[in-house]
């Protein structure tokens, strides 16, 4: 295929603007327009060309599009007005600024053109945005100097964006697996499948500001009357109540460890984002905001809707640090509470159904893979019911489904939390505000305790991180360390699609901690990632591994299936170790069985990797669990 690098300029103000709105919104607001685009194509020495905004209908149609590999940064934005605005659908999508957040991101942090072209030593990105706001064509027309100037910066645009691209595949971007996926996730924004149940998110709306409000009064009438969120070590308290570890960070003037509340700590608002409501609530009062996360993301949700029938699902390549795809544009839909009506509002349009497919415990089975944990591998080969199984453990007596639900949750909630190092208080706590299941101090304590000793691979596979591998990567002195299906190297861990988890600058430091009052003080693994200091440890890193694995193993499958079905099946969202497809009625147990088949199957990096999958069917995201 011919790679065309594309720009668009488009007028904007104060109100109508990006910062204010979804792109769909702005894209199909009746004031869009564009100014113009700029294009180029690869070579050392393409030109660059403009094409101002009425003339650009009659450039695309002389365009074979079908043959066309279109790359924009943030093609999320751009993609999307060729697709809404001109119906134009290239044969492949590309992205550098996704390839930047995969690639670059652990040393940049800002993936902005700008950023990145001040990286590769670019030169520094024009300022000419900041004077065409306001500025429509006919504006930008009758100031000739000024519309010189856009054609000029857009140039200058979609050049740099074609050296960024260049430069990363020069560098070794792993194409051959990454490409793909970036083009899918471009795909599930440009070719929307879903509808959305515009009643069903009204219905929702109202009940989530009902019980927004009585979460915010409760806490705020905890702090009027001992301030408690205002104190650190009080809100951390409240936070490990409901099982959620507090963020916390490096202090950059005295290098001690401390709590990560400030505004400006990306994780600390994350928690805006955090399924369990009453965190969200905690996290809003204590930044003195009046919506959560779920308010917010539902009048955006409904705000898409009264301008479009279908909803793109934009999801970030490479979102996370372990290349997970995350949540875009304020509406993270990736955790829809499981039972909710947000997900029952995304809706198969009329004729279709939605198929889910959901690869079970996939992250416990890769664990006691990657740890070498044979008995275990062996229950999930066999079929057992690993939950139950352990349930026994506990109890002292057989353990059935249906018959034992809470003592079968707790095994879950163990098998599945245990594997990453959990503490009792932590696992307590888990138990609690997942299923209401209260242990004592003791019996949360016993159980971690029987995972471990039931489990001692697992648990030495932690001790080798910590003491071999951090320390490896650290040093590099010893070259490569395989571990499992991944390389070990100097600051980074291969793995196996290309793609490596970094770990900047990684050190062994004393690090002083004054979180509960007194100070004292411990080595420490760290490393950094952008400006921010991040702490790592043995349980973390495999964690981080397992989690980077498994959705390795997800998007092998979506990509197998695509190619199997010669690109009819092509997923339309995706939610950590599940794969969304929109397919005809009668097509439906078909496409369920073939990805259950498919996503059954050991990875190639991982072939002994017991792995299993289930499937369903619904008219709603939601039906289908």
């Amino acid at each position: 295929m011919d790679k065309l690098f594309i720009d668009f300029e488009t007028y904007y103000d104060d109100v109508y603007s990006l910062k204010k709105m979804s792109a769909i919104e702005y894209v199909l607001s009746p004031q869009f327009e564009a100014l113009g685009c700029a294009f180029t194509v690869d070579g050392d020495e393409a030109p660059a060309w403009w094409v101002d905004g009425p003339d650009l209908p009659a450039a695309f149609a002389k365009i074979d599009w079908p043959n066309t590999f279109a790359i924009a940064h943030n093609s999320l934005f751009d993609m999307l007005i060729l697709s809404l605005r001109y119906g134009v659908v290239p044969g492949f999508y590309g992205d550098t600024l996704s390839m930047a957040r995969n690639f670059i991101s652990h040393s940049t942090n800002s993936v902005s053109l700008a950023s990145i072209a001040t990286y590769y030593g670019m030169g520094e990105k024009w300022n000419t945005l900041a004077k065409t706001k306001g500025v429509n064509f006919h504006a930008l027309k009758a100031n000739r100097a000024l519309h010189e100037e856009v054609k000029l910066y857009g140039m200058d645009d979609v050049r740099k964006c074609q050296q960024i691209y260049r430069r990363m595949m020069d560098h070794g971007f792993p194409a051959m697996s990454q490409l793909e996926i970036i083009d899918w996730v471009v795909r599930m924004v440009t070719q929307p499948q879903f509808e959305l149940d515009m009643n069903v998110l009204a219905e929702h709306l109202a009940e989530v500001k009902a019980k927004k409000q009585a979460l915010l009064d409760a806490a705020q009438m905890e702090q009027s009357q001992v301030g408690s969120l205002m104190s650190d070590q009080q809100l951390a308290a409240k936070f490990l109540f409901l099982g959620v570890p507090p963020p916390t960070k490096i202090s950059k003037t005295t290098g001690k460890e401390q709590y990560a509340f400030a505004k400006t700590d990306r994780e600390f608002t994350a928690m805006l984002e955090h399924p369990e409501p009453m965190v969200q609530a905690l996290v809003a009062a204590r930044l003195g905001h009046k919506s959560t996360l779920e308010e917010t993301r539902t009048e955006r949700l409904m705000a898409i809707g009264r301008v479009s029938t279908m909803l793109p699902v934009p999801l970030k390549y490479s979102g996370a640090h372990t290349h997970r795809l995350s949540g875009e544009w304020q509406i993270n839909l990736q955790n829809l509470t499981r039972g909710g009506k947000m997900r029952k509002s995304l809706r198969a349009p009329k004729g279709k159904v939605v198929v889910s497919v959901d690869a079970s415990q996939i992250e416990a089975r890769i664990n006691a893979t990657l740890s070498g944990q044979e008995d275990l591998m062996y229950l999930f080969r066999t079929g057992e019911d690993v939950y139950a199984s352990f349930a026994q453990e506990i109890y002292h007596e057989p353990i059935y489904k249906h018959r034992h639900p809470v003592q079968r949750f707790v095994g879950k909630t163990a098998v599945l939390s245990l594997g990453y190092g959990s503490s009792p208080p932590v696992f307590q706590a888990m138990c609690r505000n997942q299923g209401n299941v209260r242990l004592t101090d003791n019996e949360a304590a016993a159980i971690v305790a029987l995972y471990r000793l039931k489990y001692p691979k697992i648990c030495d596979n932690w001790r080798y991180a910590n003491n071999s591998v951090l320390p490896s990567m650290a040093s590099g002195v010893h070259g490569t360390l395989d571990w499992g299906p991944v390389a070990v190297h100097k600051n980074k861990i291969v793995l196996p699609s290309g793609n490596a988890l970094q770990y900047r600058d990684l050190r062994h430091e004393f690090v002083t901690t004054s979180l509960a009052g007194a100070s004292q003080g411990s080595f420490q693994w760290i490393y950094n990632r952008g400006p921010m200091t991040h702490k790592i440890y043995g349980a973390k890193l495999v964690e981080n591994v397992v989690q980077a694995l498994a959705f390795i193993h997800i998007a092998e499958v979506a990509m197998r299936v695509k190619h199997m079905t010669e690109g009819l099946l092509i997923p339309a969202h995706q939610v950590h170790d599940e794969l969304l497809y929109v397919v005809d009625e009668n097509l439906a147990e078909q496409v369920r069985d073939l990805v259950v088949q498919e996503m059954s199957k050991s990875p190639v990096w991982m072939p002994t990797a017991p792995l299993a999958a289930e499937g369903n069917i619904g008219v709603t995201y939601g039906d289908t669990k």
